[in-house]
């Protein structure tokens, strides 16, 4: 547990630095072991709020923490109190894309597709977040930021 502590520490250091180029920021995020879960989400949600920081240190704090510091299945309440409520977003703020085709997240026919606008402005706009959601029991399967940096160069 130390060590991952001292690895998401040296990783939240790096997102605040803005002399560490974005590519550096991604190289250190990746010394995290693909098998550990974020623990220190009050500092990536922290992170995700600080337009200080400019929108693509915001927008891979933020899909970290998605992809690392969430654990799926998850209550879609669950998600919104701890990922959303804090951004000042809301379960209104969601809207279903479930009919809609090439979405950024895998799914199967019978589930539930989500999508909520995230306050990060991006060059085209805002960043958005996709959930997939299991229609009988409510909970989120799983999650995606778009765009995600690592596969998408926004310019």
């Amino acid at each position: 547990m130390a060590d991952i502590f001292n690895i998401e520490k040296e990783m939240a250091a790096a997102f605040r630095n803005s002399n560490t180029p974005i590519a550096e920021v991604l190289l250190i995020s990746q010394k995290l072991p693909p098998d550990k879960t974020l623990v220190l989400k009050d500092t990536w949600l922290t992170l995700i709020q600080d337009d200080n920081l400019g929108y693509r240190r915001r927008l891979e704090a933020l899909r970290l923490l998605v992809e690392r510091g969430m654990i799926y299945p998850n209550k879609l309440d669950n998600l919104i109190v701890e990922l959303l409520a804090p951004l000042g977003l809301d379960r209104k703020d969601f809207i279903d894309v479930t009919i809609e085709q090439n979405l950024p997240i895998l799914r199967e026919p019978a589930d539930l597709v989500l999508m909520i606008q995230l306050p990060i402005t991006i060059p085209t706009g805002s960043a958005r977040l996709f959930v997939v959601v299991d229609r009988e029991t409510n909970c989120v399967l799983r999650a995606n930021v778009y765009p995600n940096l690592e596969t998408t160069e926004v310019q």
